[in-house]
């Protein structure tokens, strides 16, 4: 019988996703639970007898125990069983992981393992990791407004996600276009641009794609660049996306494994987290292939 050691945001879930609702299902498909750490003290010892490592939350979650197996050892690290409870869960969309949380669990024991890469960024003045993407420009901005929004404002998934559209169209309308160069695998790019987004997975942000044949495992990144001239197309994508249209992605993003890029204004990101303190430098990015496994079922 294989075991599961559970890493969990208790915010993230109730009722038949709350902690106990978890291991119930858990223990139903058949699997021996094994203890649970505090999310405060991450992921931490992974026990020889631990099979699957669930992850249950949303992307921030899922980050921060990808980034917590990183340091672990190599002979410790387990597959990661995704449990989408988050907002917009764009890393269990990236891996087609849709299905309720009970049929998810069931399907491990006919998984198949996905890899998936991570990158590294240097250049600041600590490296940094990123499973989701890294970037510039709008979106980092998007974060900070987002994180100033008062408490209560957003009553559940789908309103925060319609808020943080509500936050983006005029952010796309009206964020001043800012110098950038770039190498990307030895060929330079350089302009003025609102958005610069080096993407593993396809979608960020309120589950808008802007890489749509991103695949976390197949040592690439995609680079997604928007100059000032293409802001009306931007602009009328995500006013589409954010009425519920379907509507084609209009760019093609760079497929890209050696990255070079410097940003002159001071809007960025890493994952979900802003860089408060960027000051223009020339950043490397080196792609770590399949540092980690996901369990799928596709």
């Amino acid at each position: 019988m294989k075991s599961v050691k559970l890493y969990y945001n208790p915010t993230a879930g109730e009722g038949a996703h709350s902690k106990a609702g978890l291991i119930q299902h858990i223990r139903d498909a058949g699997y021996t639970f094994i203890n649970t750490p505090a999310k405060k003290a991450g992921v931490g010892t992974v026990e020889k007898k631990v099979d699957i490592l669930a992850v249950a939350g949303g992307d921030g979650t899922v980050r921060k125990a990808c980034l917590d197996l990183l340091h672990l050892p190599l002979m410790y690290n387990r597959p990661i069983g995704l449990l989408a409870l988050g907002t917009a869960n764009n890393i269990a969309l990236t891996l087609k992981i849709v299905e309720s949380v009970p049929e998810v669990i069931r399907s491990w024991d006919r998984h198949k393992l996905k890899r998936f890469d991570v990158g590294r960024l240097d250049g600041l003045s600590s490296s940094a990791f990123f499973v989701e993407a890294f970037g510039f420009g709008i979106f980092p901005r998007l974060m900070l407004q987002m994180n100033h929004l008062p408490d209560g404002m957003s009553q559940g998934a789908d309103e925060e996600l319609q808020q943080a559209f509500e936050l983006l169209v005029p952010l796309a309308q009206s964020y001043e276009a800012v110098p950038c160069s770039l190498d990307l695998d030895g060929k330079a790019y350089a302009g003025k641009y609102i958005l610069a987004e080096v993407m593993n997975i396809r979608s960020l942000g309120p589950r808008l794609v802007l890489a749509p044949g991103a695949d976390p495992g197949d040592g690439r990144f995609d680079v997604l660049l928007i100059p000032e001239k293409q802001r009306p197309r931007l602009v009328a994508y995500i006013e589409k996306i954010s009425r519920g249209i379907k509507a084609r992605f209009p760019f093609r993003p760079i497929k890209a494994r050696h990255i070079s890029i410097r940003w002159e204004g001071k809007d960025m990101h890493v994952d979900d987290k802003v860089i408060h303190r960027y000051k223009p430098a020339m950043l490397q990015v080196k792609l770590l292939d399949g540092m980690l496994d996901f369990l799928t079922g596709r």
